[in-house]
């Protein structure tokens, strides 16, 4: 068996006028694989859209922000991590260095294989992408039938009037060097639709304003086309909603393969839906966020087939929509009938369960650590804490709830609690927190998000004498690093394989770093 994912980003699910619109090679090759109408993706970002995609995570908890972001493949079971492990060849072409980097959920084509020609430094076009996954095919198949081979091959839908025939090519390209749809997977899809200029939302506007495509939450941008061809499954439509989250599990189980153990929790499969019982296929509420969890400017959505709510983490605000097709109505929340708010009810259920679900990792993961900590301590001696956030307060309370709930059974605690937030002045903040280095502690906490400020944050609590320190960035993986430096070296050392056949790029990124510093 194989696997032959493409993906084209940012296209609608529906036909339009503008370079976003859903492909025509899409409406050929529904004919020969199971056309997904109801897709919701995990994020309008694709970043976080592909990583979602290749674990079956929703993905605000995989990321603290989106700058320091590289895919953790030891917290994340991934496709390729799994089929590299029963001897799968797993390669990718992505057209951006940005997202060759940050995705390490994928593994690139093998750099020494790499067509003459083709630098990591550059983006590289639908065009050169095709050339690339042609000149790549040659070589690996050599007249000899594929077999446990994956390909995710990434293009790019803006101002390109002939990607659905590139798309074309490239399927008969795969089909030419032996992959069809009997030894083959096939899937083709974006990541994220696009806000429709029918609604007066351009990229020229978004620009002129300084926003991302990403805040928005309506259905032309987090609905996508998804098309899914598995030998002997019988083609249809799946008309019911479906998350992107739910592919993983899928194509695992289609595969006969088993997810590794872990405490992480995983969307059911649709496969026995597509085997057994099309007719009676279930529908999934579906997630999808703007922002990693450890972010500021959160947004988020939980959609049915006949609802939407939209939330605002910063504002603690609800928005209540109307779904009917592709018409999307808003709606005041005191004109809902009792039915319609039990409907709303339910998404605020799932909203509440996936948030906790991950704030729950992530208050495991600090309990541990802070336990440790405290061993040095002798049991029922009064400590003295001091803890600085500039975090959200989900976290703020998961922390102190480790003090107040867990610990206190060992240890008598002193707690010193001090919050910024964007809504304070943060000149009032630093002087709040010069302060407290006056006084000595045992253990001081440092609660942290992106923000413009964190520099100076830490330049301040770093004065703040205490016996033990932690840095607690809000997320369940990585690390926030505003340093320029620090953080090209840590790019150019995640990505070494690319920049060892090409060390020129690295003078060039410490030059980028080292002007905007």
């Amino acid at each position: 068996m194989n696997i032959v994912w493409i993906f084209i980003d940012s296209v609608r699910r529906y036909h339009s006028d503008d370079d976003r619109s859903r492909l025509k090679v899409m409406d050929k090759f529904n004919e020969k694989s199971i056309e997904f109408t109801e897709v919701v993706t995990s994020a309008p970002s694709t970043v976080m859209s592909i990583s979602a995609m290749m674990t079956g995570q929703h993905s605000f908890i995989l990321g603290t922000n989106y700058n320091d972001f590289r895919f953790d493949r030891d917290k994340y079971p991934t496709l390729t991590s799994i089929l590299n492990k029963r001897g799968w060849d797993c390669y990718a072409a992505l057209m951006h260095p940005d997202i060759r980097e940050k995705l390490t959920c994928l593994n690139i084509y093998p750099r020494y294989k790499w067509p003459m020609g083709f630098s990591h430094g550059k983006w590289w076009s639908n065009s050169e992408i095709y050339n690339f996954i042609k000149k790549a095919l040659e070589k690996e198949s050599r007249k000899i039938k594929p077999e446990k081979k994956f390909w995710f091959i990434d293009y790019n839908c803006r101002k390109d009037p002939e990607i659905s025939n590139k798309v074309e090519d490239t399927l008969n390209l795969f089909y030419e060097h032996g992959y069809d749809h009997e030894n083959s997977i096939f899937i083709l899809c974006s990541d994220h639709g696009y806000p429709d200029p029918s609604r007066g939302i351009t990229p020229e506007l978004l620009k002129k304003k300084k926003l991302t495509h990403d805040i928005f939450m309506t259905d032309d941008n987090i609905m996508i086309p998804f098309f899914l061809s598995l030998p002997g499954i019988k083609n249809i439509k799946y008309e019911k909603q479906i998350s992107t989250i739910n592919i993983f599990p899928t194509l695992i189980d289609y595969l006969g393969l088993k997810i590794p153990n872990s405490n992480l929790k995983y969307s059911e499969s649709l496969l026995p839906f597509l085997k057994n019982k099309p007719k009676n296929s279930k529908s999934f509420i579906a997630r999808s966020d703007a922002r990693f969890l450890g972010q500021t400017n959160r947004i988020c959505c939980i959609r049915s087939e006949k609802y939407k709510l939209i939330y605002d983490y910063e504002r603690n605000k609800y928005l209540y929509n109307f779904i009917n097709g592709l018409v999307e109505e808003e709606i005041n929340e005191s004109t809902l009938s009792k039915k319609e708010k039990n409907g709303f009810q339910t998404l605020k259920d799932y909203l509440i369960e996936t948030d906790s679900l991950a704030l729950n990792l992530f208050k495991k993961k600090y309990s541990n650590k802070i336990k440790r900590m405290l061993n040095i301590f002798k049991k029922n001696k009064t400590l003295k804490i001091f803890i600085y956030s500039n975090s959200l307060q989900e976290f703020n309370k998961n922390i102190l709830d480790i003090f107040e709930l867990e610990l206190s059974k060992d240890h008598n605690f002193n707690i010193e609690f001090l919050e910024s937030s964007p809504k304070k002045n943060f000149s009032e903040t630093k002087i709040n927190l010069f302060k407290y280095s006056k006084y000595k502690f045992d253990l001081k906490i440092f609660i942290q998000t992106d923000n413009e400020n964190i520099k100076y944050e830490r330049k301040i609590f770093s004065l703040i004498s205490a016996k033990k320190s932690l840095e607690v960035p809000s997320s369940l993986t990585g690390e926030i690093n505003q340093n320029r430096i620090s953080r090209a070296i840590k790019t150019i050392w995640n990505s070494r394989m690319l920049y060892i056949y090409e060390p020129f790029l690295i003078i060039k990124i410490l030059v980028k770093f080292l002007k905007y510093n």
